[in-house]
This record gives C-alpha cells, structure tokens and sequence, in this order.
C-alpha cells in the first residue's frame, strides 16, 4: 500500500515539476531577445523605400552589441540616411556606431540597454535603400551578430545574448500601370500633333 502511494505521489511531483518546466521554457522563449526588419514607407519617387530597425530585448538589460545589415548591392543602393529613432532612448547613446564598412554590409551598434524601455518592440532607426532592381525582381536584407563589432552581451551575467533575428525581402516597385498608360498616352497625343502640323 505503501510503496502504490509513493509510486503515485512520485509520479504526480514529476508531473508538476515537468509541467513548470515546460512552461518556464515557453515564458523565456517568449521573452527571447529579437531584432528584426520591416517596411516602413515607400517614397516617390517608387523605387526608394524605407525599412525599419526592430529591436526587442524583453527586458533583459544588456551591456550592447552590434548588428550586420547586409544586402545584394547590384539590387540594392543604401541610401547612407540611418539616425536613430529619438525615441529610442534607453542605450548609452555615447556608444552608437553607424558603421558603412563595404558596399552591401553596414553594422549598428549601440550601448548598455536599460531593463525598462524595451520590453515591447522598438524601432531604433530607419534605413533608406533605392531599387536598383531592373527587370521587376526581389532581394533579401539580411540580419546578423556584427563580426567586426561584436554581438549582444546580458549586462547581469556577460553571457552572450541569443538574439533571433529576421530579416526582409523586399522587390522592386514598379511603375504604377495607370502612369505608364498616361505616359504611352502623351506619346501618342504628341505624335499625332506632330503629324498634324507637318500636314
């Protein structure tokens, strides 16, 4: 009887302990650090745009780092117009890098992140690309830890910061059909008067 009883209790103390296992694994995998891209505007004229600079810590204060941006620059063309967003005020602004090291790759870095103020998805900065993309066609702006500088650190422990990244793919933007219905009707307009006066 014993033995039924403590086989039984074992197995429900096993049950809760996994039980609050898996959900401390769900609670931190919720709270993992991410940094991310997202369209922002597109301009006129069309083919420049604008992406953001999505980051998100989970308040988890971190003594910073730096992130790679990179794209295919035979479709792309950095606009060299990154500022941070000023309401992105919880680093130590003193360490902001805006690192364009070669065609393709620009590194943002910034300084010790406060717990507070990045619990929810902030942007820290805009990008701004051209569309060099000829015929109509897509690209990926990719996200990565900085080799030159460096990723993210916790500021509590110096371990190292797992940080998901996502970056975006982005295509060129056409002309809108009506603006080349209105440019191949000018033509038209414009031959016939042409016709017209050499009658």
């Amino acid at each position: 009887s014993f033995s039924i009883w403590s086989t039984q209790t074992m197995k429900s103390r096993m049950s809760k302990f996994l039980l609050g296992a898996c959900c401390s694994l769900a609670i931190s995998a919720a709270q993992a650090a991410s940094i991310s891209l997202s369209p922002s505007t597109v301009n006129t004229p069309p083919d420049v745009f604008s992406i953001d600079l999505l980051i998100n810590f989970s308040d988890i204060a971190t003594s910073g780092g730096a992130v790679d941006i990179t794209w295919d620059p035979s479709k792309l063309q950095y606009n060299s117009d990154f500022l941070f967003d000023s309401a992105f005020t919880s680093r130590d602004t003193s360490f902001d890098v805006i690192d364009f090291q070669s065609t393709g790759l620009l590194s943002i870095g910034f300084g010790t992140l406060s717990s507070s103020g990045i619990s929810d998805t902030t942007v820290a900065g805009t990008l701004g690309f051209t569309s060099l993309m000829v015929p109509v066609d897509s690209t990926i702006i990719g996200l990565q830890d900085s080799a030159k500088w460096s990723g993210f650190f916790d500021a509590a422990t110096g371990a190292a910061i797992t940080v998901n990244y996502t970056g975006t793919t982005v295509s060129a933007v056409p002309l809108p059909a009506a603006l080349w219905l209105m440019i191949s009707g000018l033509g038209i307009l414009g031959f016939s008067s042409s016709r017209k006066r050499k009658l």
